[in-house]
């Protein structure tokens, strides 16, 4: 793990409770995004990669794999199972899982594709790797990158990415993209179903891509 990884995990331990508190200041916003993951039904046996607090896993009764010690015990707080290891290398059996999700998880990582290649392996044949991100052409993304550059404590260690940009990193590793995307644009306005290449302008989506063969 390199430096950046490093000290992602130690902002996350440190700032545990200061990152989880997001969601009960802006309780509409994080009803939103949630009802945007759940609009492409998540179901089975599954695992949120980078779960941290476990926020969008309690609905679904998901796993979730956390590096951060303190994230991780505010998951656990909240009844759920949780796994502590990194998304690279998760330590959970290949082609265990119905569904991964990677819920703004990208961002955070030096590299997302080895922990996308570990996620298509945890996938059963037919399952689903569910990624949600804020695109960083939009609204939201180009608040964030401002607030990092003006050193935030999460978002300076941030780095955003587009919808084409995940698409291509999911087809890159064989994965079959679903016509329609969820997305909100991050206000009042319900989250709807759309085809994903119209989505760079919405505040938070998220891209359903199936595993098809071994």
């Amino acid at each position: 793990m390199d430096d950046r990884g490093r000290a992602i995990i130690k902002a996350f331990n440190l700032w545990a409770a200061d990152y989880d508190e997001w969601y009960t200041e802006n309780p509409s916003l994080a009803s939103i995004e949630l009802r945007t993951v759940s609009l492409l039904k998540p179901w089975g046996r599954g695992i949120e990669v980078g779960g941290g607090s476990g926020f969008f896993s309690l609905p679904f009764q998901a796993m979730v794999l956390e590096p951060a010690m303190g994230m991780a015990s505010l998951a656990n707080q909240r009844g759920l199972d949780v796994v502590i290891g990194i998304g690279e290398q998760p330590p959970i059996r290949d082609s265990s899982m119905d569904y991964v999700l990677l819920v703004v998880t990208l961002c955070f990582l030096e590299d997302p594709m080895p922990t996308l290649s570990s996620a298509r392996s945890l996938l059963k044949q037919g399952g689903a790797l569910i990624t949600c991100i804020v695109p960083r052409e939009s609204r939201y993304g180009r608040l964030y990158e401002e607030k990092g550059r003006s050193g935030h404590r999460f978002y300076s260690l941030a780095r955003f990415y587009s919808v084409k940009e995940t698409i291509e990193m999911l087809r890159s590793i064989k994965l079959e993209i679903e016509p329609l995307a969820s997305a909100s644009l991050g206000n009042e306005e319900e989250p709807k179903l759309i085809n994903p290449m119209d989505a760079e302008d919405f505040g938070f989506v998220c891209i359903k891509a199936i595993k098809k063969t071994a």
